[in-house]
């Protein structure tokens, strides 16, 4: 988003969001598919406010348990908080901003099998971006990891799962 100037989809996004308080009804409606990600900033919030960031985490479980689409909320050390939604997420998308971060989101289930609980994918940007908290909420239930060990490059990760 150069500029900080939001697409005509972004803006029916926020529209339909604020109507409606659900962010996968708001996508939808905005014209967001599956297959498309996209990054809405948030308010910010302090990155040492444990007690607003627990509190933004628990709507966000009541938000998004059960949702078909995924949806990713990041909170960057600066306190930079961004909602990314598509199908699947890449966690990745606030690139360098994801190192000591703390992330939240939501496997969809697909209706015959609940979705799961940490993949090899969480696992890998979790110790790849340093992430500071990894939470994930699915059909099996609310899971969390924090690590403040160092940084492991990709191949050792593979051995060490």
């Amino acid at each position: 988003m150069a500029g900080n100037k939001l697409t005509v989809k972004q803006k029916k996004f926020i529209e339909f969001y604020l109507a409606t308080g659900n962010a996968t009804e708001a996508a939808i409606k905005a014209g967001y598919s599956d297959n498309h990600v996209t990054l809405v900033r948030e308010p910010n919030i302090a990155y040492n406010d444990d007690e607003g960031i627990e509190k933004l985490f628990n709507k966000f479980c009541e938000d998004h348990k059960g949702d078909n689409i995924e949806h990713t909320l990041v909170i960057t050390m600066e306190g930079e908080v961004y909602h990314c939604i598509g199908q699947p997420v890449n966690i990745s998308l606030p690139g360098t901003k994801l190192q000591g971060a703390k992330v939240i989101h939501n496997h969809p289930d697909d209706g015959n099998i609940y979705g799961d609980c940490f993949s090899l994918a969480d696992f890998s940007a979790f110790f790849k971006y340093k992430i500071k908290r990894l939470e994930v909420i699915s059909g099996l239930g609310h899971y969390s990891i924090e690590y403040n060990g160092l940084p492991l490059p990709e191949g050792q990760l593979l051995k060490t799962i």
